[in-house]
This record gives C-alpha cells, sequence and structure tokens, in this order.
C-alpha cells in the first residue's frame, strides 16, 4: 500500500496593489512535497503557467481579482491559500503648484506610467488649448505651449489611456 506525504501548506504571496496595470508576476513559496497549481475564477484572466510559483497573471480587471495556490501530492486532501491583486483606475489630481520649490510641481496622474497611451490637453476656461502631448510623461508645469508659465486659474483636461480610455477634469494651477 502506498502512503501520500501529504502536501506543502500553501503560501501564495502578498497582496498586490497596481494603478492601471493588468499585468503582474504571482510569487508562491516553493512546494516540498507534491505540486501546486494557480487558478481564479475569472475565466478571462490569463495565468501564463499555472504549474509555476512564479507566474505571469495579465487581462485583469479594475478591482479585487483573487488567486488561489493550491498544494496536492496522491490521494491527501488538497491545501489552499489565496492572494488578492486589486488594480485600481487612473488617479488624477485637481492641483499643483509649479513654484520650483521640489514639491507638487508637475500635474501628476497616477498610473499614467503603466499605459501605452498618454495623451493629454488642456484646455483654458474659454475653451481654448493651451498645452498637449501625446505622450505625457507626467511632467507638465503649467506652460501654454510656447513654453511661459500659464497664470493661477482653472484649467480643464481631457486624458486618453490604453483601451480609448477617457478622463475628463479640471486642475487648478497655485503658484
Amino acid at each position: 500500500m502506498n502512503v501520500s506525504k501529504h502536501p506543502s501548506i500553501p503560501e501564495a504571496g502578498d497582496a498586490q496593489k497596481l494603478s492601471f496595470k493588468f499585468t503582474t508576476t504571482l510569487h508562491a513559496k516553493p512546494v516540498a512535497i507534491g505540486f501546486g497549481t494557480w487558478t481564479t475564477p475569472n475565466e478571462k484572466i490569463n495565468i501564463e503557467n499555472p504549474r509555476d510559483t512564479s507566474t505571469e497573471v495579465d487581462n485583469m480587471p479594475f478591482g479585487n481579482n483573487i488567486f488561489y495556490w493550491t498544494t496536492a501530492n496522491g490521494s491527501c486532501p488538497a491545501k489552499t491559500d489565496s492572494v488578492l491583486i486589486q488594480v485600481d483606475d487612473i488617479i488624477r489630481f485637481n492641483g499643483f503648484s509649479p513654484n520650483n520649490d521640489g514639491v507638487n510641481d508637475q500635474f501628476f496622474i497616477e498610473g499614467a506610467e503603466n499605459s501605452k497611451v498618454k495623451k493629454l490637453k488642456i484646455f483654458n476656461r474659454w475653451g481654448a488649448e493651451v498645452y498637449s502631448s501625446d505622450n505625457y510623461q507626467n511632467d507638465w508645469e503649467g506652460t501654454a505651449k510656447n513654453g511661459q508659465p500659464l497664470p493661477e486659474d482653472t484649467y480643464y483636461y481631457i486624458f486618453e489611456a490604453d483601451g480609448n480610455r477617457i478622463y475628463k477634469g479640471f486642475v487648478i494651477i497655485k503658484r
């Protein structure tokens, strides 16, 4: 009669919080006895190599995404641990102070660095475009197209990111 040893206790790794990033790597503790398998209830998420302790996952939607690391060995009961991956939308701030003091000197869009498409247009209160970038790098310092500082005021923006996502809002320049 063959007797299997109980599988290793699963450890699915640390939770992650991502800003506008839909791909990450899962890191489970290696299995000493038996084998491990990654699963998720969301069938649209792709797990590159479900049997690998460190594997890439992609196509995660916004919100909470749960992944299960299950260890098994022969006829012994399987054991499961889970890890939560939270995918947040882009975060936009509605004010900045481009006064060269090293604090809030640029208009910052958190998560924009994870987007392939990063188009930004800034308009004044009369609807005239005063700034635009087809590859925004969180580097607008409140200047007009000619490089001159814009006056303190409320401006309006349109930001386009991956997946034809359009974000509109306002930003206040306070020098």
